[in-house]
């Protein structure tokens, strides 16, 4: 005797429909996901500077460079690029570490490199020092003009001197940088380049300038 399938069609339309849709669903989100771009990460690494290596005989004291920090219009985890008014664009890619953390790294390295100092640590070093270098990251951005992007990088700079001469003062230096070079297109891969170019002109720039400072205070030789 055959089965005869007594189930109602609207019932069946009932279950059919939502089953339908839940698919749907499943496969939007499939796709979407697949469009998504994986996060692409960059990190501050420039070569040290033609001319670091300058100074044959060095200052004979310690040099400490405290770690910099991080102005708060700074964004530390992803590259901003906005336009020439100011308003943001885009943040289309993260930084790998904080900036303000590698490029205090990289200065630490092209002192020690330049040989200008009897000794160049870190704020984690327990060496006894004379001079301490502060710095903070004041703007780290591309800035769009004229529909052509610009890697913007600043700094604010404090040298001390901790035996100063008697009625001397203890800050020898204080300074603000900025630099500004050409990106060669909108791809974060070529605004990281123009931001590390800067850096470097930035680090050649400050050791001349502490290097100055403090011949203008001790008769070194």
């Amino acid at each position: 005797m055959a089965v005869v399938d007594r189930t109602p069609k609207v019932k069946k339309r009932a279950i059919f429909v939502p089953f339908c849709m839940f698919c749907a669903a499943l496969l939007v989100c499939a796709c979407a996901m697949l469009r998504t771009d994986k996060a692409v990460y960059y990190s501050i690494n420039y070569p040290t500077p033609v001319g670091a290596k300058e100074e044959p005989t060095p200052i004979r004291d310690t040099l400490m460079i405290y770690k910099f920090l991080v102005a708060p219009d700074v964004d530390v985890d992803t590259i901003v690029v906005k336009s020439q008014t100011g308003k943001e664009i885009t943040r289309e890619a993260r930084w790998e570490e904080n900036p303000a953390d590698a490029i205090t790294e990289l200065l630490i390295r092209d002192f020690q490199d330049s040989k200008m100092f009897a000794n160049t640590v870190s704020q984690i070093s327990d060496a006894k020092y004379r001079y301490a270098l502060e710095g903070t990251l004041a703007t780290m951005e591309g800035r769009d003009k004229d529909g052509k992007i610009r890697a913007l990088i600043g700094f604010e700079i404090t040298l001390i001197d901790f035996e100063p001469r008697l009625g001397g003062k203890k800050v020898i230096l204080s300074r603000k940088y900025s630099m500004e070079k050409p990106s060669k297109d909108s791809r974060s891969a070529s605004l990281v380049n123009a931001l590390n170019q800067g850096l470097g002109e930035f680090s050649e720039r400050l050791r001349a300038d502490v290097l100055a400072a403090v011949k203008s205070r001790v008769n070194l030789y």
